[in-house]
């Protein structure tokens, strides 16, 4: 089976579009790996997660709207698991909402933010 861990906001404004995920990754039969809400990052866990997983998905969702740019920011959380995917060099899924910074996603995962 398919093992896959999966990058998400555990905010309720983002609920339906994990279930939307959640629901498409169980129709193909893929283990689904999810790190538990935490209020503080557990990067040993995550680096855990990431290692034992065939690759990773993550959803980008909007999370703080930046005026001086004009777009929304990711989840300084998100790119720093994005990062540490990239640093397990495991293959990677990523999915980001309409409006949020993809050079922001970037830059947060290459440590450049």
């Amino acid at each position: 089976m398919t093992r896959v861990y999966f990058s998400h906001s555990y905010r309720d404004v983002d609920e339906e579009v994990n279930s939307f995920f959640i629901d498409l990754m169980k129709e193909l039969l893929w283990e689904i790996a999810v790190d538990p809400p935490n209020p503080k990052i557990l990067y040993e866990k995550i680096a855990k997660h990431i290692e034992d997983s065939d690759f990773v998905v993550v959803i980008v969702t909007r999370r703080e709207f930046d005026e001086k740019s004009n777009t929304w920011l990711p989840s300084p959380w998100i790119s720093q698991e994005i990062g540490m995917t990239m640093m397990a060099q495991k293959p990677l899924l990523i999915f980001v909402e309409e409006g949020v910074s993809v050079t922001d996603v970037v830059e947060g995962a290459l440590g450049q933010k």
